[in-house]
């Protein structure tokens, strides 16, 4: 299983001062923003699954989902049902089963990919306004005289 995590600087530690001041209903709504942004990631990385690997039974795009905390979106590929998915997504050098290793990523640290990480590298940058938007709507509920 590959979990990728989009981090927001400082929600955290900002989470935990919402749980001081109400009995967690705002971390509540912030964890349901988190889920709506990883959700629209989902589709776009299931069509780009899909496209690479189309005649693999529709297990492997299956495996693709969302899932949110207060302090995090998270998009998860693979699993016990579909352990394969890492290989297809970064490919390997030593498992022949595999496309060949996809190389270092743009950013020199980890691995381009096939699926999931070229749509976040693409789509992410595009939603952040509009998730500190949705953001900043939980937020002015809180503290309405302070929106951001």
């Amino acid at each position: 299983m590959v979990e990728t995590q989009i981090r927001v600087r400082g929600l955290r530690e900002l989470i935990r001062d919402l749980r001081a001041l109400d009995d967690g209903a705002l971390g509540r709504e912030v964890r349901g923003v988190n889920l709506s942004f990883a959700r629209r990631i989902v589709p776009m990385v299931q069509a780009r699954y899909s496209s690479l690997y189309p005649t693999v039974d529709g297990g492997g795009a299956g495996s693709i989902r969302a899932t949110a905390g207060v302090d995090r979106a998270t998009v998860v590929i693979g699993g016990a049902s579909a352990p394969y998915m890492p290989g297809q997504e970064f490919g390997s050098n030593r498992y022949r089963q595999f496309f060949p290793w996809t190389g270092k990523a743009p950013s020199g640290v980890g691995s381009v990919g096939r699926f999931l990480y070229p749509v976040l590298r693409e789509e992410v940058p595009d939603l952040m306004d509009e998730y500190v938007e949705a953001i900043d709507q939980v937020l002015s509920r809180a503290f309405p005289a302070a929106a951001l």
